[in-house]
């Protein structure tokens, strides 16, 4: 009803540039229970205004691993207390990789025009990940990957790894030459099987991959590296 009313919603190409004001933001704080470490929560509030009242969240960004998070004034998500009173609240994560030391966190509104706030910045100290007590890290103990693949020739590959505390969660495969890291999940013994075939997407050339093992308490296995060479497939 509120958006779809033709007298109500004015879609971006039609609208007054001149009748738009941008937000304002004001009152940027970042609290975190304790030391904000990473894969630590912490919650951020912002005050936040515009004269058209449109909107739509703040947003916010972490320097140390470049991650973001929206702020909202629903008086639901994110630990927002009261609904619609210019206080815009939301809690998140510093990734668990964030780089340690001293970091940036940005914050500014975003109305439903797409139109942005001045930008108001807070400083965290990022410290190392806090493990458990007695934790162990897991270890890749295996690694069965073909030096040559064909395209679309069907291949097998496998993965094997160990984590002495039992709670191996992930085995990540990072392709350097793409950017693109696949996430798969280990079977009881802590085993990855996978027969799959290269796509003609994939121009052939040398290719460098790396395998690391994760567990619940976000701890990695020292990575393992390998070098596949991708073929153009058979000509019939």
């Amino acid at each position: 009803n509120k958006y779809l009313k033709r007298k109500e919603y004015h879609p971006p190409w039609a609208r007054d540039e001149s009748k738009n004001m941008p937000p304002k933001v004001s009152d940027f704080e970042v609290s975190v229970d304790g030391e904000a470490r990473q894969n630590k929560l912490i919650k951020s509030s912002v005050k936040a205004e515009d004269p058209n009242r449109d909107i739509i969240f703040v947003k916010v960004r972490l320097d140390c691993g470049n991650d973001m998070a929206l702020l909202y004034d629903d008086g639901k998500n994110g630990g927002d207390k009261v609904k619609k009173d210019g206080v815009y609240t939301g809690r998140y994560r510093i990734y668990e990789k964030a780089a340690l030391g001293k970091s940036l966190v940005r914050a500014v509104a975003v109305d439903r025009w797409g139109e942005t706030s001045n930008e108001l910045t807070a400083e965290i100290d990022v410290l190392p990940i806090k493990y458990p007590e007695g934790a162990h890290a897991p270890v890749i103990t295996k690694l069965d990957l073909p030096e040559k693949i064909k395209i679309g020739e069907k291949i097998h590959f496998e993965i094997h790894a160990d984590d002495p505390d039992g709670d191996l969660t992930q085995i990540l495969i990072t392709i350097d030459e793409i950017g693109l890291t696949l996430s798969m999940p280990p079977d009881k013994d802590g085993v990855v099987k996978q027969d799959f075939s290269i796509p003609d997407l994939f121009p052939p050339g040398d290719y460098h991959f790396r395998f690391q093992a994760k567990d619940k308490t976000k701890m990695y296995s020292e990575p393992v590296e390998a070098e596949a060479v991708i073929e153009p497939a058979n000509k019939e």
